[in-house]
């Protein structure tokens, strides 16, 4: 933010070359510039619990060829987030899980109460997703990790495609390319746009 005598100038977060990379750029990088940029912000909109464990989950959910709008969960609270003039805006979020079930357990998994629809005490417009989705889930506690990737149909069916370990862990880890680029083979960017200046 920037105050010049009576106006005040927002820098949006997405700006110069990262605004490119999103905007125009190939889905893998925009998906992933995205996900470093959620990984550093927060949604204030509703409160978000933590676990009272180790347990530790990350979860993004891209529409197929789109990098421009996507589901994540942060804790207990799921979240869409939309680009709009440079800026990541969520617009929509609804409770998954713990706190109503009033704590956090290891067998909590943001991916399958999102597959059910059981987001509680929503906000904002649920969309209409006619597309399947494409996500990354990780989730372990303390240094050990597995992150799982694959596909969400149209009727609410998940297809994993594959799984990586952590290499603490010595787990074996699938070599499939999806696992490398976040990115199905036969994807191809529908949501491209020119990047306003």
């Amino acid at each position: 933010m920037e105050k010049t005598n009576t106006q005040i100038q927002i820098q949006p977060p997405i700006h110069g070359k990262l605004k490119e990379q999103i905007y125009e750029g190939d889905l893998v990088a925009a998906r992933k510039a995205l996900i470093r940029i959620n990984r550093s912000s927060f949604h204030p909109y509703i409160e978000a619990h933590r676990s009272n464990t180790e347990l530790l989950s990350s979860v993004y959910m891209f529409p197929q060829g789109e990098a421009l709008r996507y589901f994540t969960v942060n804790g207990d609270v799921l979240s869409l987030v939309e680009v709009k003039d440079g800026f990541p805006i969520v617009t929509y979020q609804g409770y998954v899980g713990a706190p109503f079930d009033k704590e956090f357990t290891m067998e909590y998994d943001p991916l399958g109460r999102f597959l059910e629809n059981k987001a509680k005490n929503q906000w904002g417009t649920y969309p209409k997703i006619n597309k399947p989705l494409i996500y990354e889930f990780t989730t372990g506690w303390g240094d050990s990790s597995t992150t799982f990737y694959g596909c969400i149909t149209t009727d609410k069916k998940e297809e994993l495609l594959g799984t990586t370990g952590d290499p603490i862990t010595g787990l074996p880890a699938n070599t499939k390319q999806i696992m490398k680029t976040f990115k199905l083979p036969w994807e191809s960017r529908t949501d491209a746009q020119q990047a306003m200046k």
